[in-house]
């Protein structure tokens, strides 16, 4: 049931935070809740570097976006998670399912870092 629901990894959604688990290897993984269900995360290097220096946190928003599926049959389905795609989430957003993509600014994107979900930008100089 997880999977139909919180599961279409290519909507944008917003979930929290509801386990922070810190494996032997120097690897986090998340536990994210829409509220009704949970499902785990495997998250990248930058967004591990976060984890453990406390910025994620249990509790928190997640604002996520472009998110790809573990489909490995030996294991629980998970989302596969990258910097570009997950953002702070305000404290007063709904969880699930949101209807747009959050804009990030250019000086947020990080090489390397997988999708990003629409960019910003603004143009000084206009030429002829």
């Amino acid at each position: 049931e997880v999977e139909t629901t919180i599961c279409v990894a290519n909507n944008p959604m917003v979930l929290c935070v509801s386990h922070v688990v810190q494996q032997g290897d120097d690897s986090v993984h998340l536990m994210l809740s829409d509220g009704w269900h949970e499902i785990g995360a495997s998250i990248d290097s930058e967004l591990t570097r976060l984890a453990t220096c406390g910025k994620i946190f249990v509790g928190q928003k997640l604002r996520i976006f472009g998110a790809d599926r573990d489909m490995d049959e030996s294991k629980p389905v998970t989302l596969k998670l990258t910097i570009n795609g997950v953002s702070r989430a305000t404290w007063d957003e709904k969880l699930g399912r949101v209807r747009e993509a959050p804009c990030v600014g250019l000086r947020c994107i990080r090489p390397g870092g997988g999708l990003v979900p629409a960019g910003r930008g603004g143009v000084q100089r206009g030429f002829p």
